[in-house]
């Protein structure tokens, strides 16, 4: 309750007939019921306010908890204000859990690393690394094929690509003894790790 209040004060610290009219106008959101301090909602559901050291504790609940999932920082703090809290930091807070969270920070669509921490892979010679990915279903073209097996060289650039009727550990293997037979075997072979 004090980090609120505390909060408070320090936004709204009255200067002059602007900032007054602004306390006045947010005030407005907030309620005392039993001595606990409430804010209303968009939709007017009343929220308890509580303290950051709750949300905190409340927020870990949710992301790793029983039923937890190592959701994005807006959906944890929805699910908070969903259960009926409040605490005007939940979004600093979150964004500092999801960050210092390793299954999230691995799992995650974004990047949340700082560009220091990430590196580029080294280019030696020509045809030493490639960067392979399998393509499709395309609609069936003559003589049945649907699926598309790409190679790209990181270095030259240089593309190499085979329709096929069925994406297969087969047809991929044969693709690939393609590539080593006319390219020599590669120092590395970069995918995007799916089946």
């Amino acid at each position: 309750m004090d980090d609120i209040r505390d909060y408070l004060k320090e936004k709204f610290l009255p200067e002059d007939d602007a900032t007054t009219e602004r306390i006045a106008r947010q005030s407005k959101r907030y309620a005392m019921v039993d001595g606990d301090l409430y804010r209303h909602d968009t939709d007017r559901v009343f929220l308890r306010c509580i303290s950051r050291e709750e949300g905190g504790e409340l927020l870990a609940d949710i992301h790793k908890g029983e039923c937890g999932s190592h959701s994005s920082s807006r959906t944890l703090v929805g699910k908070a204000f969903q259960q009926g809290f409040y605490w005007p930091t939940a979004l600093q807070d979150v964004a500092e859990l999801v960050k210092r969270c390793r299954v999230c920070q691995f799992h995650a669509k974004q990047i949340h690393q700082p560009a220091q921490a990430l590196y580029t892979i080294p280019l030696s010679w020509p045809f030493a690394v490639w960067v392979l990915d399998i393509l499709g279903p395309f609609p069936k073209a003559i003589g049945g094929y649907e699926w598309l097996y790409m190679a790209i060289d990181k270095l030259t650039k240089w593309p190499e690509a085979t329709a096929i009727v069925k994406a297969n550990k087969n047809s991929a293997l044969k693709f690939i003894k393609d590539l080593v037979a006319r390219f020599s075997v590669p120092n590395r072979i970069i995918t995007d790790n799916r089946t």
